[in-house]
This record gives C-alpha cells, sequence and structure tokens, in this order.
C-alpha cells in the first residue's frame, strides 16, 4: 500500500514539473513582443528629433550667412568732392564696398570735380542729414543715379541731393538716388531735374527693395514708367512724399499786346 502511495505522488509532482515548465514557456513568448514593442515606437522619434536638429542646423547656417555679408570691417570718411570721386572709381567692382560703411561728414558740391556715379553700392552709406550739390549727370549711364545700383545688402541714409540726371543713351533706369535699387533707401531727399525715358523715378528709376521716408522735388520727365518716387516698383515705398512736376512743360501766362491795334471804330448803324 505504501508503494502504491509513494508512486501516485511521485506521478503528481512529474505532472505538476512539466505543467509549470510549459507555462513558463508561453510566459516568455508572450513578453517577448512586449520588450521589442517600445525600440520600435522610439525609432520614429529618434528620426524626428535629427530631422528638427538639422533643419535648426540649417536655419542657424543661413542666418549667420546673412550677418556675415553685411558685416562691416571698414568705415571711410568722406570730406571733400574728392573723397567721394575716389568711392566712386573704388565701386566700379560690386564686392568692393560689401563690408564697408561710408560716412559723409559734411556737405559737397561737386561743382568743381568730374564725378561719374557710383556703379555698384552693396554697403551702407550714412549721408547724416548732409547735402551734395551741383551733381550734373549727362553721360551715357545706366542705370543713372549718384548710384547705378543699391545691390540687396546696401543702405543709403539721411541723404540730400541736389543736382540734374540727365543721361545720354538708352536712358532706362535713371533716378536721382539711384537707378536701380534692391536694398534700402531711408530718409533721402532729391531735388532737381531727372530725365529718362523707360523706368525714370525722383529717388529711383526701378526699386526692388525698400524705399521709405524719402521725399522728391523738382521736374521729372520718361516716356515709360515714369514716376515721382520710382518709376518701377516692385518693392516696397512706405511713408514717402513726391513733389515733382512729371511730363509737364513750363507754359509763361503772359500775353504781349504791345503790338496790338487797339484804335478801332465800333460801327453800329
Amino acid at each position: 500500500m505504501k508503494r502504491k502511495l509513494a508512486a501516485i505522488f511521485m506521478t503528481l509532482v512529474l505532472l505538476l514539473g512539466l505543467s509549470s515548465q510549459a507555462f513558463a514557456a508561453e510566459t516568455t513568448q508572450q513578453t517577448q513582443p512586449a520588450q521589442a514593442s517600445p525600440t520600435q515606437e522610439t525609432e520614429p522619434e529618434e528620426t524626428q528629433t535629427e530631422e528638427t536638429q538639422t533643419e535648426e542646423t540649417q536655419t542657424e547656417e543661413t542666418q549667420t550667412e546673412e550677418t556675415q555679408a553685411i558685416e562691416i570691417k571698414e568705415t571711410i570718411s568722406i570730406y571733400t568732392p574728392e573723397d567721394l570721386v575716389a568711392l566712386g572709381e573704388s565701386c566700379s567692382l560690386d564686392t568692393w564696398s560689401l563690408d564697408k560703411q561710408v560716412v559723409l561728414e559734411a556737405d559737397i558740391s561737386l561743382s568743381e570735380v568730374d564725378f561719374e556715379p557710383i556703379a555698384t553700392f552693396g554697403g551702407i552709406f550714412e549721408g547724416n542729414g548732409h547735402v551734395i550739390s551741383d551733381w550734373n549727370l549727362t553721360g551715357d549711364f545706366a542705370p543713372a543715379g549718384l548710384f547705378g545700383i543699391v545691390q540687396s545688402t546696401g543702405r543709403v541714409r539721411d541723404l540730400t541731393l541736389e543736382g540734374t540726371v540727365e543721361p545720354g543713351g538708352e536712358g532706362s533706369n535713371v533716378g536721382g538716388i539711384a537707378g536701380e535699387n534692391y536694398g534700402r533707401l531711408e530718409n533721402c531727399t532729391f531735388s532737381g531735374t531727372v530725365t529718362g525715358k523707360r523706368s525714370t523715378g525722383g529717388i529711383a528709376g526701378s526699386n526692388y527693395g525698400t524705399i521709405t521716408g524719402c521725399s522728391a522735388e523738382g521736374t521729372l520727365t520718361g516716356t515709360d514708367r515714369t514716376g515721382g518716387i520710382a518709376g518701377y516698383n516692385d518693392g516696397k515705398i512706405v511713408s514717402c512724399r513726391n513733389a515733382m512736376s512729371i511730363n509737364t512743360e513750363s507754359v509763361d501766362p503772359t500775353i504781349d499786346i504791345t503790338k496790338v491795334d487797339l484804335n478801332f471804330n465800333l460801327d453800329l448803324g
């Protein structure tokens, strides 16, 4: 009897052991996918983080490049007409002025110097409220203005210009301050005469940048795309004032009657 009980007991132990092993195997199989799932979910998050960091890096690089493009490394002071002539000669290359600030330190008359337009300018020109007067442009220049082209990095501020801009040749993109503006013209004034053919303006012949706080007065003549501030505008014009007489002719209102015979008889009979 004891042997039978012992045999039954051993059989139960074996059965319980096999059941425990099977349960453990099933539990292991069920838990393995649960361990893998967090890894699968975090991979897209890591990818998104990398993409965000890349975009931020590109933005920072772009901002750095723009800052470097307008970084001022040299300041040039203009005291005399000869200084302005030298500036014009240096600006024949479009890259020469990119890192320079030009400061007008006095009023200047160009009546006794042979001054040609500043062909292209990409730096900062501080007029300091001074006046450049007696300027007479008649050569074959296009674009034509005190500045032929103001580049996208260029700034011209607080400058008053007095004179005549009447270039020969094709007469396109003619302006008092700039022939073509891609940068910013701020608080500038032109007083005088501007004559062109296509895209003629008191401040800029063609504007692709920003003109703000500027004014023009005098006489302006053009045949196509003519305006007191800008002849052609594809940019911004803000808070400007035009007092130019555009495409008008001066007419003498007086009548000479000294040779008119006023001695006549009125016969009513």
